[in-house]
């Protein structure tokens, strides 16, 4: 019986090393096999990304982005011509920037009111809008006086300055922080401004004083914009929509107080053809406003935005 017992003993310790073995080796192949997967879905996602994806929802994605980009640039070299064209003949920058803000809030309640979806009140949208509307007439108004005042690409050097003061002011307003690369990115965009500048010949202190007030109040309605859309139901063309009645509406007393005892000046002119080339610089700053500025945001990441936007403003 002792060596029955000695005999079953020593059997079930040799089988029980194989057995522990076996869990161990089970082990390590299982944590193999998941390293495996996710090197090879690392890999899939690298040759995605690179190559732009293989379906053709990929390719209309592209083409569809590329569309945007193409109608953005066109829409808006057009709308530098035919402003810079009103305010040399005009002169009145206050003016046209109230009347361009009227045809982008005239634009926006016929949209709503030929079916596109809107707000189910524009009077409530206005008002709960109100913040961004200051920042959109403020916006809106400095950089028609920088246009003005001097050279078209000076105006846009200085506005490639807009993502330093939107993360200032996303910083100061929002207590939001960014990573560090996000703000050393920002670098060679400044230096290329300030080189900018110190060699322009045409440089005007009045165009790069509303230019860089234009970058301020650009930022805070980015900002403003952003905490809207988070507390609120509005769609981004709701708000855009809104914000630009309600801008037009805060400038029209002041642009009728600065300028309107010079509207005698427009005696002299072509009224009709003065109207018409303020109604089309009205309607091509909506039209490459309001459904890029916001259509861009659902299709195209952030940062590309950012690099197009600063892209635009070197290109011109």
């Amino acid at each position: 019986m002792r060596l029955l017992l000695l005999f079953l003993a020593a059997t079930s310790h040799a089988l029980e090393q194989p057995r522990g073995k076996a869990t161990a080796k089970t082990i390590r192949t299982t944590k193999a096999d998941v390293e495996a997967v996710a090197i090879t879905q690392a890999l899939q996602n690298i040759k995605l990304k690179v190559t732009g994806g293989a379906t053709s929802s990929g390719l209309a994605h592209r083409l569809e982005v590329g569309a945007f980009f193409g109608g953005w640039y066109a829409l808006n070299i057009y709308y530098n011509i035919i402003n810079k064209k009103v305010l040399k003949t005009v002169g009145l920058p206050w003016l046209v920037s109230w009347a361009q803000l009227v045809v982008g809030a005239l634009y926006a309640m016929i949209g709503w009111a030929i079916g596109r979806p809107g707000p189910s009140s524009v009077s409530a949208a206005v008002k709960d809008a109100w913040p961004v509307a200051v920042a959109h007439c403020g916006q809106q108004v400095t950089t028609v006086i920088s246009l003005g005042a001097g050279a078209v690409s000076m105006t846009h050097v200085v506005k490639a300055l807009e993502p330093l003061f939107s993360a200032a002011v996303n910083a100061v307003v929002r207590g939001e922080i960014l990573p560090l690369p996000v703000y050393a990115a920002l670098i060679p965009v400044v230096g290329g401004v300030a080189v900018a500048i110190a060699t322009d010949l045409s440089f005007n202190p009045l165009s790069f004083s509303a230019a860089m007030t234009s970058n301020l109040f650009s930022g805070l309605r980015a900002v403003l914009s952003k905490a809207n859309l988070e507390r609120t139901k509005q769609t981004a063309p709701e708000l855009f929509g809104a914000a630009t009645i309600g801008a037009a509406c805060i400038l029209a007393p002041l642009a009728f107080l600065v300028e309107g005892s010079k509207l005698s000046l427009l005696d002299d002119l072509d009224t009709n053809r003065v109207a018409l080339q303020v109604a089309l610089s009205g309607l091509f700053h909506c039209v490459f406003r309001c459904p890029w500025s916001f259509l861009q945001r659902a299709r195209v990441d952030g940062v590309e935005v950012g690099a197009v936007m600063v892209s635009r403003r070197w290109r011109v």
